[in-house]
């Protein structure tokens, strides 16, 4: 009824793309209160700000562009039936270009991976080769 997970998402969204297709055709989201599964989202760094501490993920430019693309595939995908999520998807990843841009290494190289997820998403590329 609601087939595979999607191979092309490889790395990102997989879960997220599942469960929004799962709610599309009427079944609820359930989401576990505890992990089975524990694994380091990036390389995290905690950081000190006047109003309060933030945690950056430091993920991989290859990792960024698997971000940016598969959740602006997504959104196109779900704007009409997901307007919320959608919204509250994209300001957290406009908050995470942010902070990459302040706190991160490599900031070019992710700013750049990072805007082809941007035009790959939109225009729904799934082709490209990464290195």
């Amino acid at each position: 009824m609601l087939g595979p997970f999607r191979d092309e998402y490889f790395v990102d969204c997989i879960d997220l793309e599942y469960c929004l297709r799962a709610r599309s055709k009427g079944f609820r989201v359930i989401v576990a209160s505890k992990s089975l599964m524990i694994h380091d989202v990036g390389k995290p760094t905690r950081h000190r700000l006047p109003w309060q501490e933030i945690d950056v993920s430091n993920h991989s430019r290859v990792r960024r562009y698997y971000m940016v693309r598969n959740n602006i595939d997504l959104a196109k995908k779900y704007l009409l039936r997901e307007p919320a999520w959608v919204l509250a998807s994209l300001w957290t990843r406009f908050k995470s270009m942010i902070l990459l841009c302040v706190f991160e290494d490599d900031k070019l190289a992710k700013v750049r991976y990072s805007a082809m997820g941007l035009l790959d998403g939109l225009f729904s590329n799934f082709d490209r080769k990464l290195s």
